[in-house]
């Protein structure tokens, strides 16, 4: 039963963190290199999952830009690369939980 306990609040630990970290990668900032690239700006980590036209803007290029008004700008979300930016964020979000614990383990059975 204890160790059932554990294991489910590791999971809602891991999944918790891994929706912050992937809406939270959204607000990093993005280069973009030519006029034609603000029709399509990737927005999002590891994979781009949200995309922004934001062609309403005549900066100097290269120009680091970051996520904008979705009033202003259209914005897309791709729903398979959120979902695969979940997975992949849950996955390196649980190996580090359960290491973190296996470390704990060892060193305090001593």
């Amino acid at each position: 039963m204890k160790r059932y306990v554990y294991l489910t609040a590791m999971y809602v630990t891991a999944v918790m963190l891994s929706v912050l970290i992937v809406a939270a990668s959204v607000f990093l900032p993005t280069t973009v290199y030519r006029e034609s690239d603000l029709l399509r700006v990737g927005l999002g980590l590891p994979v781009r999952f949200v995309v922004q036209d934001q062609r309403g803007y005549a900066p100097p290029f290269p120009w680091q830009t970051r996520f904008y008004s979705p009033w202003e700008n259209p914005t897309r979300i791709m729903w398979p690369q959120l979902l695969l930016n979940l997975v992949l964020v849950f996955g390196v979000v649980s190996l580090a939980l359960h290491a973190c614990r296996s470390a704990l383990i060892r060193r305090y059975k001593h």
